[in-house]
């Protein structure tokens, strides 16, 4: 768990953030961050509980804290 992730704003659940990297060619450190909610990531049939592209994962981990809760 990632202490400095707020859970998710739509059902509680673990969030956590990952690199994605944009292409499996792409040069070294080309990538975005982004945050998940690891039950909406692990379910049979997500919504969408994530927010992704962001240059760095300082922007993501603020992005995310930023939502407001439901």
């Amino acid at each position: 768990m990632d202490d400095r992730l707020r859970p998710c704003p739509f059902c509680g659940g673990e969030a956590r953030v990952m690199r994605l990297d944009l292409d499996d060619d792409a040069p070294e450190g080309e990538a975005v961050w982004g945050v998940f909610c690891m039950d909406d990531l692990e379910a049979e049939y997500p919504h969408g509980h994530f927010i992704d592209n962001y240059a760095t994962e300082e922007e993501a981990v603020e992005a995310w804290n930023g939502r407001a809760q439901c």
